[in-house]
């Protein structure tokens, strides 16, 4: 009777302490892309978080987000057409990334990210997108699917 409510409460334990798993992780993953992404950018700009999936026991996560943020001269330069070939609408147009109504101009990216966790300890990260941060991951880690 003793082992059967040993065993019993054993494993309750370990189903309890997986499901905290699926609870904890993606909060934590979520927060590392933050922070990641704001270690990475100068401009980090604003984060929302658009899915997240957990795989079982909350090992693996992956966090999908938009990243949008002001454009840069030098993207607003890239981007708008030269209307005037003068000089000074040259300069004009670097120096000013601005809308008619004198808002900036928005830049929405992509971003995703993957997360592997040992329990409760985060024991990988790996940016997905975009490609830009994809280019900072460790190359060092093993991925399941090299195998």
């Amino acid at each position: 009777m003793t082992i059967r409510i040993t065993l019993a409460c054993v494993t309750l334990a370990a189903l309890v302490a997986g499901c905290v798993s699926v609870y904890t992780n993606p909060s934590a993953c979520e927060q590392t892309m933050r922070s990641k992404l704001a270690e990475t950018s100068a401009e980090p700009g604003r984060v929302a978080i658009t899915h997240t999936g957990t795989a079982i026991h909350g090992e693996r996560v992956v966090v999908e987000a938009t990243v949008t943020r002001d454009m840069t001269a030098s993207e607003a330069a890239a981007a708008k057409p030269e209307s005037d070939p003068t000089l000074l609408g040259k300069v004009v147009a670097l120096a000013t990334p601005k809308r008619d109504n004198g808002k900036p101009k928005k830049i929405v990216e992509q971003a995703a990210a993957e997360c592997s966790f040992d329990g409760k300890t985060l024991s990988a990260f790996h940016w997905l997108n975009p490609a830009k941060l994809v280019k900072l991951n460790d190359d060092t880690v093993n991925h399941e699917s090299d195998e």
